[in-house]
Protein backbone atom coordinates (compact mmCIF):
# COMPACT_ATOMS: atom_id res chain seq x y z
CA UNK A 1 0.00 0.00 0.00
CA UNK A 2 2.47 2.42 0.99
CA UNK A 3 4.19 2.01 -1.90
CA UNK A 4 1.70 2.27 -4.24
CA UNK A 5 0.82 6.04 -2.72
CA UNK A 6 4.70 6.57 -2.98
CA UNK A 7 3.92 6.20 -6.62
CA UNK A 8 0.83 8.39 -6.22
CA UNK A 9 2.49 10.81 -4.80
CA UNK A 10 5.55 10.99 -7.53
CA UNK A 11 3.00 11.20 -10.42
CA UNK A 12 1.28 14.02 -8.50
CA UNK A 13 4.22 16.06 -7.75
CA UNK A 14 5.52 15.67 -11.30
CA UNK A 15 2.21 16.45 -12.89
CA UNK A 16 2.07 19.37 -10.73
CA UNK A 17 5.37 20.78 -11.94
CA UNK A 18 4.26 20.25 -15.31
CA UNK A 19 1.24 22.19 -14.51
CA UNK A 20 3.27 24.25 -13.30
CA UNK A 21 5.47 25.05 -15.72
CA UNK A 22 2.66 25.48 -18.29
CA UNK A 23 0.84 27.89 -16.01
CA UNK A 24 4.02 30.02 -15.60
CA UNK A 25 4.30 29.96 -19.49
CA UNK A 26 1.06 30.95 -20.42
CA UNK A 27 1.53 33.37 -17.63
CA UNK A 28 4.30 35.11 -20.22
CA UNK A 29 2.94 34.78 -22.74
CA UNK A 30 -0.35 36.72 -21.78
CA UNK A 31 2.33 39.93 -20.47
CA UNK A 32 3.88 39.52 -23.50
CA UNK A 33 0.34 39.82 -25.50
CA UNK A 34 -0.91 42.62 -23.18
CA UNK A 35 2.26 44.77 -24.17
CA UNK A 36 1.22 44.10 -27.84
CA UNK A 37 -2.69 44.89 -26.90
CA UNK A 38 -1.13 48.22 -25.12
CA UNK A 39 0.45 49.46 -28.78
CA UNK A 40 -2.78 48.03 -30.81
CA UNK A 41 -4.81 50.49 -28.57
CA UNK A 42 -2.14 53.10 -29.48
CA UNK A 43 -1.90 51.86 -33.04
CA UNK A 44 -5.69 51.90 -34.06
CA UNK A 45 -6.68 55.34 -33.72
CA UNK A 46 -3.86 56.84 -35.78
CA UNK A 47 -3.54 53.88 -37.91
CA UNK A 48 -7.40 54.67 -38.48
CA UNK A 49 -7.28 58.16 -38.73
CA UNK A 50 -4.48 57.59 -41.70
CA UNK A 51 -6.64 55.32 -43.50
CA UNK A 52 -9.29 57.80 -43.34
CA UNK A 53 -7.52 60.34 -44.63
CA UNK A 54 -6.06 59.30 -47.18
CA UNK A 55 -9.43 57.69 -48.41
CA UNK A 56 -10.18 61.01 -48.46
CA UNK A 57 -7.07 62.70 -49.98
CA UNK A 58 -8.03 59.82 -53.00
CA UNK A 59 -11.42 60.46 -53.27
CA UNK A 60 -10.57 63.90 -54.45
CA UNK A 61 -8.53 63.26 -56.79
CA UNK A 62 -10.70 60.54 -57.99
CA UNK A 63 -13.23 63.42 -58.04
CA UNK A 64 -11.23 65.74 -60.02
CA UNK A 65 -9.97 62.81 -62.14
CA UNK A 66 -13.51 62.02 -63.18
CA UNK A 67 -14.48 65.73 -63.71
CA UNK A 68 -11.52 66.04 -66.00
CA UNK A 69 -12.11 63.03 -67.44
CA UNK A 70 -15.78 64.43 -68.64
CA UNK A 71 -14.32 67.78 -69.53
CA UNK A 72 -11.62 65.98 -71.96
CA UNK A 73 -14.14 64.04 -72.81
CA UNK A 74 -16.61 66.78 -74.18
CA UNK A 75 -13.53 68.91 -75.08
CA UNK A 76 -12.54 65.79 -77.52
CA UNK A 77 -16.00 65.68 -78.91
CA UNK A 78 -16.08 68.65 -79.56
CA UNK A 79 -13.02 68.84 -81.28
CA UNK A 80 -13.95 66.09 -83.59
CA UNK A 81 -17.30 67.37 -84.54
CA UNK A 82 -15.72 70.82 -85.30
CA UNK A 83 -13.33 68.84 -87.12
CA UNK A 84 -15.10 67.37 -89.87
CA UNK A 85 -17.46 70.50 -90.10
CA UNK A 86 -14.54 72.08 -91.52
CA UNK A 87 -13.67 69.43 -93.47
CA UNK A 88 -16.90 69.70 -94.76
CA UNK A 89 -17.45 73.17 -95.15
CA UNK A 90 -14.07 73.59 -96.98
CA UNK A 91 -14.78 70.31 -99.31
CA UNK A 92 -17.96 72.28 -99.89
CA UNK A 93 -16.45 75.59 -100.40
CA UNK A 94 -14.11 73.88 -102.91
CA UNK A 95 -16.70 72.28 -104.67
CA UNK A 96 -18.56 75.65 -104.91
CA UNK A 97 -15.79 77.17 -106.61
CA UNK A 98 -15.13 74.23 -108.60
CA UNK A 99 -18.78 75.29 -109.98
CA UNK A 100 -17.86 78.99 -110.34
CA UNK A 101 -14.94 78.29 -112.30
CA UNK A 102 -17.01 76.42 -114.82
CA UNK A 103 -19.63 78.95 -115.13
CA UNK A 104 -17.97 81.92 -118.36
CA UNK A 105 -19.53 85.38 -117.58
CA UNK A 106 -20.93 86.22 -121.07
CA UNK A 107 -18.91 88.34 -122.78
CA UNK A 108 -21.54 91.06 -123.07
CA UNK A 109 -21.80 91.84 -119.42
CA UNK A 110 -18.24 92.25 -118.89
CA UNK A 111 -17.72 94.75 -121.72
CA UNK A 112 -21.29 96.46 -120.19
CA UNK A 113 -19.17 96.44 -116.90
CA UNK A 114 -15.99 97.81 -118.05
CA UNK A 115 -17.65 100.58 -120.76
CA UNK A 116 -19.73 101.57 -117.54
CA UNK A 117 -16.41 102.29 -115.58
CA UNK A 118 -17.28 99.82 -112.88
CA UNK A 119 -13.83 97.70 -112.41
CA UNK A 120 -13.86 93.86 -112.00
CA UNK A 121 -12.84 92.20 -108.89
CA UNK A 122 -12.95 94.34 -106.11
CA UNK A 123 -11.47 97.18 -108.12
CA UNK A 124 -8.85 94.70 -109.73
CA UNK A 125 -9.95 93.86 -112.71
CA UNK A 126 -8.35 90.48 -114.86
CA UNK A 127 -8.92 91.51 -117.89
CA UNK A 128 -7.09 93.06 -120.49
CA UNK A 129 -10.48 92.98 -122.49
CA UNK A 130 -9.07 92.13 -125.69
CA UNK A 131 -7.51 89.11 -124.75
CA UNK A 132 -8.93 87.56 -121.39
CA UNK A 133 -12.94 88.16 -121.36
CA UNK A 134 -13.99 85.62 -123.23
CA UNK A 135 -11.98 83.59 -120.00
CA UNK A 136 -13.68 85.29 -117.16
CA UNK A 137 -16.05 83.25 -114.85
CA UNK A 138 -17.86 83.96 -112.14
CA UNK A 139 -14.72 82.70 -109.92
CA UNK A 140 -12.54 85.66 -110.92
CA UNK A 141 -15.42 88.08 -108.76
CA UNK A 142 -14.34 86.12 -105.64
CA UNK A 143 -12.42 87.89 -103.11
CA UNK A 144 -9.64 84.95 -102.93
CA UNK A 145 -7.39 86.58 -100.21
CA UNK A 146 -10.64 86.91 -97.91
CA UNK A 147 -11.56 83.59 -98.38
CA UNK A 148 -7.60 82.23 -98.01
CA UNK A 149 -7.79 84.53 -94.38
CA UNK A 150 -10.89 82.98 -92.89
CA UNK A 151 -9.46 79.19 -93.71
CA UNK A 152 -6.65 80.17 -92.56
CA UNK A 153 -8.07 81.46 -89.20
CA UNK A 154 -10.39 78.72 -89.02
CA UNK A 155 -7.45 76.08 -89.41
CA UNK A 156 -5.14 78.13 -86.52
CA UNK A 157 -8.20 77.98 -84.22
CA UNK A 158 -8.93 74.61 -84.26
CA UNK A 159 -5.11 73.78 -84.26
CA UNK A 160 -4.91 75.59 -81.27
CA UNK A 161 -8.04 73.54 -79.89
CA UNK A 162 -5.88 70.22 -80.73
CA UNK A 163 -3.21 71.89 -78.86
CA UNK A 164 -5.34 72.78 -76.00
CA UNK A 165 -6.85 69.15 -76.28
CA UNK A 166 -3.55 67.41 -76.28
CA UNK A 167 -2.25 69.32 -72.74
CA UNK A 168 -5.55 68.14 -71.04
CA UNK A 169 -5.48 64.69 -72.31
CA UNK A 170 -1.47 64.93 -70.77
CA UNK A 171 -2.90 66.23 -67.90
CA UNK A 172 -5.19 63.83 -67.31
CA UNK A 173 -3.21 60.93 -67.37
CA UNK A 174 -0.34 62.08 -65.24
CA UNK A 175 -3.53 62.38 -62.66
CA UNK A 176 -4.54 59.09 -63.54
CA UNK A 177 -1.18 57.40 -63.23
CA UNK A 178 -0.92 59.06 -59.77
CA UNK A 179 -4.47 57.84 -58.59
CA UNK A 180 -3.72 54.33 -59.90
CA UNK A 181 -0.23 54.48 -58.40
CA UNK A 182 -1.79 55.73 -54.95
CA UNK A 183 -4.36 52.90 -55.27
CA UNK A 184 -1.73 50.62 -55.89
CA UNK A 185 0.24 51.31 -53.41
CA UNK A 186 -3.23 51.47 -51.05
CA UNK A 187 -3.07 47.77 -50.38
CA UNK A 188 -4.38 47.55 -47.04
CA UNK A 189 -5.14 44.08 -45.31
CA UNK A 190 -7.00 45.39 -42.35
CA UNK A 191 -10.45 46.68 -42.12
CA UNK A 192 -11.69 49.12 -39.40
CA UNK A 193 -15.16 47.96 -38.86
CA UNK A 194 -14.25 46.39 -35.57
CA UNK A 195 -12.73 48.67 -33.31
CA UNK A 196 -8.84 48.14 -31.71
CA UNK A 197 -10.48 48.95 -28.23
CA UNK A 198 -12.92 46.17 -28.40
CA UNK A 199 -10.83 43.73 -29.63
CA UNK A 200 -8.11 44.11 -27.12
CA UNK A 201 -10.75 44.14 -24.43
CA UNK A 202 -12.45 40.90 -26.27
CA UNK A 203 -9.05 39.29 -26.44
CA UNK A 204 -8.17 40.52 -22.84
CA UNK A 205 -11.28 38.53 -21.70
CA UNK A 206 -10.18 35.43 -23.98
CA UNK A 207 -6.77 34.96 -22.52
CA UNK A 208 -8.24 35.36 -18.50
CA UNK A 209 -10.81 32.86 -18.95
CA UNK A 210 -8.04 30.82 -20.29
CA UNK A 211 -5.80 31.39 -17.57
CA UNK A 212 -8.53 31.29 -14.97
CA UNK A 213 -8.81 27.73 -16.11
CA UNK A 214 -5.72 26.65 -16.24
CA UNK A 215 -5.10 28.13 -12.11
CA UNK A 216 -8.29 26.13 -11.51
CA UNK A 217 -6.88 23.24 -12.86
CA UNK A 218 -3.59 23.87 -10.92
CA UNK A 219 -4.75 24.08 -8.01
CA UNK A 220 -6.68 21.34 -8.07
CA UNK A 221 -3.30 19.63 -9.32
CA UNK A 222 -1.56 21.07 -6.23
CA UNK A 223 -4.55 19.95 -3.56
CA UNK A 224 -4.49 16.13 -5.24
CA UNK A 225 -0.83 16.09 -4.52
CA UNK A 226 -1.36 17.71 -0.94
CA UNK A 227 -4.22 14.84 -0.51
CA UNK A 228 -1.84 11.97 -1.89
CA UNK A 229 0.98 13.26 -0.07
CA UNK A 230 -1.41 13.65 3.04
CA UNK A 231 -1.83 10.27 3.42
CA UNK A 232 1.82 8.91 2.35
CA UNK A 233 2.60 10.70 5.77
CA UNK A 234 -0.61 8.77 7.62
CA UNK A 235 0.13 5.25 5.70
CA UNK A 236 3.59 5.61 6.58
CA UNK A 237 3.42 6.61 10.20
CA UNK A 238 0.56 3.38 10.80
CA UNK A 239 1.09 -0.32 10.37
CA UNK A 240 -0.55 -2.22 7.41
CA UNK A 241 -2.64 -3.59 10.14
CA UNK A 242 -3.99 0.15 11.38
CA UNK A 243 -3.73 2.34 8.20
CA UNK A 244 -7.19 1.52 6.81
CA UNK A 245 -8.40 4.87 4.58
CA UNK A 246 -9.94 3.90 1.30
CA UNK A 247 -7.75 5.02 -1.53
CA UNK A 248 -9.58 4.86 -4.16
CA UNK A 249 -10.45 8.00 -4.95
CA UNK A 250 -7.07 9.12 -5.17
CA UNK A 251 -6.35 6.34 -7.66
CA UNK A 252 -8.84 7.77 -9.62
CA UNK A 253 -8.08 11.16 -9.33
CA UNK A 254 -4.81 9.84 -10.33
CA UNK A 255 -5.61 8.26 -13.44
CA UNK A 256 -7.29 11.16 -14.87
CA UNK A 257 -4.26 13.60 -14.64
CA UNK A 258 -3.13 13.25 -18.01
CA UNK A 259 -6.68 14.06 -19.31
CA UNK A 260 -6.10 17.51 -17.12
CA UNK A 261 -2.68 17.59 -18.22
CA UNK A 262 -4.31 17.77 -21.85
CA UNK A 263 -6.57 20.22 -21.07
CA UNK A 264 -3.83 22.77 -19.33
CA UNK A 265 -1.73 22.12 -22.86
CA UNK A 266 -5.31 22.91 -25.02
CA UNK A 267 -5.83 26.20 -23.01
CA UNK A 268 -1.95 27.17 -23.17
CA UNK A 269 -2.31 26.38 -27.17
CA UNK A 270 -5.48 28.47 -27.45
CA UNK A 271 -2.88 31.65 -25.22
CA UNK A 272 -0.68 30.74 -27.86
CA UNK A 273 -2.61 30.68 -30.61
CA UNK A 274 -4.13 34.13 -29.13
CA UNK A 275 -1.04 35.96 -28.99
CA UNK A 276 0.12 35.24 -32.00
CA UNK A 277 -2.82 36.54 -33.35
CA UNK A 278 -2.32 39.67 -31.24
CA UNK A 279 1.05 40.02 -32.13
CA UNK A 280 0.52 39.53 -35.87
CA UNK A 281 -2.46 42.31 -35.72
CA UNK A 282 0.39 44.32 -34.30
CA UNK A 283 3.02 44.07 -36.35
CA UNK A 284 -0.31 44.57 -39.51
CA UNK A 285 -0.96 47.66 -37.69
CA UNK A 286 2.64 49.16 -37.48
CA UNK A 287 3.50 47.78 -41.31
CA UNK A 288 0.19 49.48 -42.38
CA UNK A 289 0.60 52.50 -40.42
CA UNK A 290 4.46 53.02 -42.24
CA UNK A 291 2.50 52.33 -45.26
CA UNK A 292 -0.02 55.10 -44.90
CA UNK A 293 2.47 57.25 -43.69
CA UNK A 294 4.90 56.77 -46.95
CA UNK A 295 1.53 57.47 -48.99
CA UNK A 296 0.25 60.43 -47.81
CA UNK A 297 4.04 61.64 -47.82
CA UNK A 298 4.11 60.80 -51.51
CA UNK A 299 0.90 62.74 -52.07
CA UNK A 300 1.64 65.71 -50.06
CA UNK A 301 5.40 64.97 -52.31
CA UNK A 302 3.02 65.66 -55.66
CA UNK A 303 0.40 68.47 -53.76
CA UNK A 304 2.28 71.34 -55.71
CA UNK A 305 2.21 68.95 -59.25
CA UNK A 306 -1.33 67.89 -58.76
CA UNK A 307 -2.05 71.91 -57.94
CA UNK A 308 -0.62 73.04 -60.83
CA UNK A 309 -2.76 70.53 -63.23
CA UNK A 310 -5.71 71.23 -62.00
CA UNK A 311 -5.29 74.86 -61.76
CA UNK A 312 -3.96 74.50 -65.75
CA UNK A 313 -6.94 72.10 -66.43
CA UNK A 314 -9.30 75.00 -65.22
CA UNK A 315 -7.80 77.77 -67.13
CA UNK A 316 -7.89 75.33 -69.97
CA UNK A 317 -11.73 75.07 -69.79
CA UNK A 318 -11.98 78.95 -69.76
CA UNK A 319 -9.18 79.28 -72.62
CA UNK A 320 -11.60 76.26 -74.75
CA UNK A 321 -14.89 78.38 -74.17
CA UNK A 322 -13.63 81.10 -75.59
CA UNK A 323 -12.35 79.56 -78.17
CA UNK A 324 -14.77 77.71 -79.66
CA UNK A 325 -16.68 80.60 -80.01
CA UNK A 326 -14.65 81.70 -82.72
CA UNK A 327 -14.14 79.08 -84.33
CA UNK A 328 -17.75 78.06 -84.45
CA UNK A 329 -18.03 81.62 -85.68
CA UNK A 330 -15.68 80.86 -88.24
CA UNK A 331 -16.92 77.33 -89.27
CA UNK A 332 -20.11 79.36 -89.78
CA UNK A 333 -18.78 81.71 -91.62
CA UNK A 334 -17.34 78.51 -93.99
CA UNK A 335 -21.17 77.10 -94.39
CA UNK A 336 -22.30 80.76 -95.28
CA UNK A 337 -19.70 81.15 -98.17
CA UNK A 338 -20.68 78.03 -99.33
CA UNK A 339 -25.09 79.22 -99.07
CA UNK A 340 -23.86 82.47 -100.74
CA UNK A 341 -21.61 81.31 -103.43
CA UNK A 342 -24.24 79.42 -104.47
CA UNK A 343 -26.72 81.98 -104.24
CA UNK A 344 -24.15 84.10 -106.16
CA UNK A 345 -24.41 81.05 -109.34
CA UNK A 346 -27.99 81.23 -109.00
CA UNK A 347 -28.36 85.11 -109.21
CA UNK A 348 -26.36 84.99 -112.11
CA UNK A 349 -28.16 83.04 -114.42
CA UNK A 350 -31.40 84.53 -113.15
CA UNK A 351 -29.35 88.11 -114.42
CA UNK A 352 -29.05 86.33 -117.86
CA UNK A 353 -32.53 85.42 -117.79
CA UNK A 354 -33.34 89.10 -116.53
CA UNK A 355 -31.46 90.79 -119.52
CA UNK A 356 -32.76 88.81 -122.06
CA UNK A 357 -36.32 89.68 -120.81
CA UNK A 358 -35.59 93.45 -120.51
CA UNK A 359 -34.00 93.02 -123.99
CA UNK A 360 -37.07 91.39 -125.38
CA UNK A 361 -39.32 93.71 -123.53
CA UNK A 362 -37.43 96.53 -124.72
CA UNK A 363 -37.59 95.46 -128.23
CA UNK A 364 -41.49 95.14 -127.88
CA UNK A 365 -41.45 98.57 -126.76
CA UNK A 366 -39.68 100.19 -129.68
CA UNK A 367 -41.93 98.31 -131.98
CA UNK A 368 -45.28 99.68 -130.39
CA UNK A 369 -43.44 103.17 -130.09
CA UNK A 370 -42.43 103.09 -133.80
CA UNK A 371 -46.24 102.11 -134.83
CA UNK A 372 -47.24 104.81 -132.97
CA UNK A 373 -44.89 107.62 -134.27
CA UNK A 374 -45.68 106.01 -138.01
CA UNK A 375 -49.92 106.53 -137.20
CA UNK A 376 -48.98 110.20 -135.87
CA UNK A 377 -47.25 111.26 -138.49
CA UNK A 378 -49.62 109.49 -140.94
CA UNK A 379 -52.56 111.64 -139.12
CA UNK A 380 -50.29 115.24 -139.43
CA UNK A 381 -49.62 114.61 -142.74
CA UNK A 382 -53.72 114.10 -143.40
CA UNK A 383 -53.89 116.75 -141.76
CA UNK A 384 -51.74 119.18 -143.71
CA UNK A 385 -53.71 117.88 -146.32
CA UNK A 386 -57.10 119.07 -144.92
CA UNK A 387 -55.10 122.64 -144.02
CA UNK A 388 -54.11 122.99 -147.71
CA UNK A 389 -57.71 122.30 -149.22
CA UNK A 390 -59.43 124.70 -146.79
CA UNK A 391 -56.76 127.59 -147.80
CA UNK A 392 -56.80 126.69 -151.71
CA UNK A 393 -60.87 127.17 -150.92
CA UNK A 394 -61.48 129.75 -148.32
CA UNK A 395 -58.14 131.41 -147.47
CA UNK A 396 -58.26 134.28 -150.54
CA UNK A 397 -61.45 135.80 -149.41
CA UNK A 398 -60.55 135.62 -145.52
CA UNK A 399 -58.25 139.10 -144.42
CA UNK A 400 -54.90 137.73 -142.79
CA UNK A 401 -56.14 140.28 -139.52
CA UNK A 402 -59.52 138.17 -139.09
CA UNK A 403 -57.89 135.13 -137.17
CA UNK A 404 -54.27 134.67 -137.79
CA UNK A 405 -53.61 131.76 -135.91
CA UNK A 406 -55.96 129.84 -138.55
CA UNK A 407 -52.17 129.90 -140.62
CA UNK A 408 -50.54 127.86 -138.06
CA UNK A 409 -49.28 124.35 -138.81
CA UNK A 410 -50.73 121.20 -137.34
CA UNK A 411 -49.32 119.89 -134.28
CA UNK A 412 -46.72 117.33 -134.65
CA UNK A 413 -45.88 114.68 -132.02
CA UNK A 414 -43.49 112.94 -131.31
CA UNK A 415 -42.76 109.69 -129.43
CA UNK A 416 -39.36 109.50 -127.90
CA UNK A 417 -37.43 107.87 -125.07
CA UNK A 418 -36.47 109.94 -121.74
CA UNK A 419 -33.21 108.13 -121.53
CA UNK A 420 -31.77 105.03 -123.29
CA UNK A 421 -30.85 101.71 -122.06
CA UNK A 422 -27.48 100.38 -121.05
CA UNK A 423 -27.97 97.02 -120.74
CA UNK A 424 -25.53 94.56 -122.10
CA UNK A 425 -26.18 92.57 -125.14
CA UNK A 426 -25.67 88.74 -124.02
CA UNK A 427 -26.00 85.87 -126.60
CA UNK A 428 -28.22 83.51 -127.14
CA UNK A 429 -25.96 80.43 -125.57
CA UNK A 430 -25.81 82.37 -122.04
CA UNK A 431 -29.24 82.69 -122.00
CA UNK A 432 -29.35 78.94 -123.32
CA UNK A 433 -27.10 77.76 -120.62
CA UNK A 434 -28.65 80.26 -118.00
CA UNK A 435 -32.12 78.42 -118.14
CA UNK A 436 -31.08 75.44 -118.72
CA UNK A 437 -28.93 75.47 -115.15
CA UNK A 438 -32.38 77.57 -113.21
CA UNK A 439 -34.07 74.82 -114.46
CA UNK A 440 -31.56 71.72 -113.10
CA UNK A 441 -31.52 74.10 -109.58
CA UNK A 442 -35.23 73.59 -109.66
CA UNK A 443 -35.08 69.77 -110.35
CA UNK A 444 -32.81 68.97 -107.70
Amino acid sequence: MEQLLINLTAISKRSLLVGENLCSEANELVEDCRTHLELIEILYPKTKFLSEELAFQLKILESFGECFRRQTTSLSAFVQDQEEKVQDATSCLEEVFFLLKNIAVDDGIIRNAIESGIAVNGGKSKLPLKENSENMTLFDYIDEQSVATLKQNTHLELTYLKELLKESLDDYTKLSGWLEEFNGLNNSSITFEESGFTYSIETRQRQEDETNRMADVLLSLARHYDQVSSVLKVCQSQSEEEFNIDISVLEKDTDEIPSVLEDLEESLQMIEAISEDVKIRNQLYASVQNELVNLLTKIDECSSEITKIVENIKSIKLEFSRRRVSLEGFSDELYNLVAWYHEFSSAYHHLVVEIDRRRQVEKYHQEVAEDYSKALQELHLAEERERHVFFEQYGPYLPMDLCPSIAELPVLYEIRPDSLSNLPDVSSRSVKEAIARLSGEQQS
